[in-house]
């Protein structure tokens, strides 16, 4: 029985390390090759305040890629108290993405509740960025609550496919 014993051990002990490379190499593989944002489902997500809905929508997009992202996405007010929107930043890869030449609705005034709704159109051209991609976009609103000197951010991000 010893030696039964003696030769299943000597028998795992030599080859349960090679199995394990095995199984290490091929979890490296799948992890370092596959792109995780295109298994994410559409979120938006925003500290402190719930995305009611968005929507990314790719604007001239001829020859693969588009010129120009259209981001649309609705909030609510994140304090008890009527805030004033400073402005919006979106960014991509860590740049930030150039705002079309559109009127300025900045600033703009949210009651308390208020719903948070804004429309802007970014120039993503030297992005290479085509339909049905899905991209990582990070938004940081500044706004200061009624009769407060320091500015606060709401920050998030939205994960979406670009539609047509």
């Amino acid at each position: 029985m010893k030696k039964k014993a003696q030769a299943a051990f000597e028998f795992l002990s030599s080859y349960l390390w090679a199995f394990l490379v095995i199984v290490l190499v091929a979890g490296m593989l799948i992890y370092f090759t596959s792109d995780t944002t295109k298994q994410l489902p559409d979120s938006c997500i925003l500290e402190g305040a719930p995305c009611k809905a968005f929507s990314i929508t790719g604007v001239n997009c001829g020859s693969g890629t588009c010129d120009n992202l259209d981001i649309e996405f609705e909030s609510q007010n994140p304090v008890f108290d009527k805030i004033e929107l400073q402005g919006i930043t979106y960014e991509y890869n860590n740049e930030i993405l150039s705002m079309g030449v559109s009127a300025s609705i900045f600033p703009a005034n949210v009651t308390s509740g208020g719903l948070i709704s804004i429309l802007r159109r970014v120039n993503v051209s030297v992005h290479n960025i085509n339909i049905e991609k899905t991209v990582n976009i990070k938004i940081k609103i500044p706004y200061k609550i009624e009769g407060e000197v320091f500015t606060k951010y709401l920050q998030g991000e939205i994960i979406s496919k670009i539609y047509d």
